[in-house]
């Protein structure tokens, strides 16, 4: 059986080695295409999932200011009925 080296260097064994290195050109440009393409889907829903994000955590922070305005508001209305308790107190 010839080694390598005595294919490498006959004309037939050169035109294998540059076909096979040729197929393995193609096959790693497709690879990477393919792969390319898959990072590509990665990163539109990354960039959608941050948005989503964002969008939630704008939503948080108006939840948070509307049950902190519901409390201040709260307080002044209890501070308002014990104001009229007192004055119905002093009437009755």
């Amino acid at each position: 059986m010839p080694d390598a080296l005595q294919v490498a260097s006959s004309a037939k064994g050169k035109e294998q080695l540059i076909a096979q290195m040729q197929g393995i050109v193609e096959s790693l440009t497709e690879n990477n295409k393919k792969l390319q393409e898959r990072l590509g889907r990665e990163k539109e829903a990354r960039d959608k999932m941050k948005e989503q994000e964002l969008s939630l955590i704008e939503k948080e922070r108006e939840y948070y200011k509307a049950v902190k305005d519901y409390e201040t508001e709260c307080g002044k209305n209890e501070i308002l009925i014990s104001k009229v308790e007192r004055r119905n107190r002093k009437q009755g």
